[in-house]
């Protein structure tokens, strides 16, 4: 888990940027209401993402980090990032 958790990082910075990317060619084609939202909830999905995974790292320091609560803190950060 701790070292899944670690490779996970930089796949946690791409959706960020995809959006941009995307935001981008898109820009004119899509309301711009609707796709600023996105962009912003994608953002705001990886940056929830990002305070989960420094929470966990505090909780490995401590000896811990294998507990069921994780299991479910993680999916429901990947159903987040899923969603948006």
């Amino acid at each position: 888990m701790i070292a899944l958790t670690r490779q996970a990082r930089l796949s946690n910075l791409v959706p960020p940027v995809n959006s941009v990317i995307l935001g981008v060619l898109l820009w004119g084609n899509v309301a711009t209401t609707a796709l600023l939202a996105w962009v912003g909830v994608v953002w705001l999905v990886s940056a929830v993402r990002w305070r989960v995974y420094l929470r966990f790292d505090r909780v490995v320091a401590g000896g811990a980090g294998f507990e069921p609560d994780w299991r479910n803190i993680w999916t429901g950060a990947h159903f987040l990032a899923g969603a948006a």
